[in-house]
């Protein structure tokens, strides 16, 4: 026998609670919190110069690109692509010095700055407050929840409420169901 919803709140099916919930937003934050700037990854990768951060980052998008053991030519062009890419994030200005990755180049580099923060076991952190429904009863509500591992990568990949219902409600019977409405704010970021 289901529970009657408490004061405050009020019971919502999951077909409805689906069709209310604010995905747009929660995709916009997944978006943010997987954009990574160059000057992040080189810095995650060990820092310019000495470091070896770049050369890192150049390695892996040369591997990206398919080429696994890059001659010191292609290196040291990957390189200058990089250090290209950061100093237009630090001047906002595009020169023959300074220029922001292509399309393709960005993609790889969110990945790569997600995977980064992964294997350094960095937690992605959703926080959201506001009117949210959790099994059916929608009310307001302040829900922290953490993913780690391949689970903050994959929630990254494809936001949605299932994964974040699932790593709330661990083990509840038939799956869990969580939703964040209107008026609600979500904040997604690595921790």
């Amino acid at each position: 026998m289901a529970r009657k919803p408490w004061g405050g709140e009020s019971g919502i099916t999951r077909d409805d609670a689906e069709a209310m919930a604010d995905t747009a937003q929660l995709n916009q934050q997944a978006s943010i919190a997987g954009h990574w700037t160059v000057s992040d990854i080189v810095a995650e990768l060990g820092g310019p110069g000495r470091g070896g951060g770049t050369r890192r980052l150049a390695e892996q998008l040369l591997a990206d690109k398919g080429i696994d053991s890059p001659t010191k030519s292609q290196l040291s062009g990957e390189m200058r692509n990089v250090n290209r890419y950061m100093q237009f994030e630090r001047t906002g200005v595009r020169s023959s010095n300074s220029f922001a990755p292509g399309k393709e180049a960005r993609a790889r580099v969110n990945e790569i700055g997600t995977n980064s923060a992964v294997r350094a076991g960095k937690h992605l952190r959703i926080k959201m407050n506001g009117p949210i429904s959790v099994q059916g009863y929608k009310r307001e509500r302040s829900i922290d929840i953490n993913l780690s591992g391949a689970d903050a990568a994959e929630f990254l990949q494809n936001p949605n409420w299932d994964t974040l219902a699932d790593a709330y409600l661990p083990g509840a019977r038939g799956g869990g169901e969580l939703h964040a409405y209107d008026g609600a704010s979500i904040d997604i970021d690595f921790a």
